[in-house]
């Protein structure tokens, strides 16, 4: 599925739709150019879930973990990821085994592999105005997600 965001506030709402639907358990990949709305988006999810994630994140740790009413946000930024068996990162990627939880990983492809397969993904391009998001479901559980995404648009 494509769809076209015209700014900021649109990415929000996408991110905030698609917090109404995820789960223990969920694992979501978000790739795209640095710019992109990446961390705008899981923004939208955690303002979704109650909580805030900073304008401008910290690239000082790979993982950064939130507590949504019981609910747990595992968001891993590998943006920054050069080497796949940095200890930050090893250490991170433990937590990906947590199933109670659920998994949000920017810039997967900077693992190089060392990942699991993620139930969503969503793949970020610009365009002169706006960006359009690749939107992939790779099991039953990201299509309920594309739905709640489709929800409202």
């Amino acid at each position: 599925m494509d769809l076209y965001i015209a700014n900021e506030q649109e990415t929000l709402a996408v991110g905030i739709r698609l917090a109404h639907a995820v789960h223990h358990g969920a694992t979501i990949f978000l790739s795209g150019n640095t710019g992109a709305g990446k961390s705008t988006l899981v923004r939208g999810i955690l303002q979704g879930l109650g909580l805030r994630l900073p304008k401008s994140n910290s690239r000082s740790s790979y993982l950064q973990s939130y507590n949504a009413h019981g609910l747990i946000i595992h968001y891993f930024d590998l943006s920054s990821l050069n080497d796949p068996t940095d200890q930050r990162f090893v250490e991170a990627a433990n937590r990906l085994d947590e199933a109670s939880t659920v998994r949000i990983v920017e810039s997967p492809e900077h693992a190089h592999g060392n990942l699991t397969e993620p139930d969503l993904h969503i793949k970020f391009r610009q365009g002169l105005k706006g960006r359009t998001l690749l939107i992939e479901s790779i099991n039953k559980h990201g299509s309920m997600l594309v739905h709640a995404i489709n929800a409202h648009h």
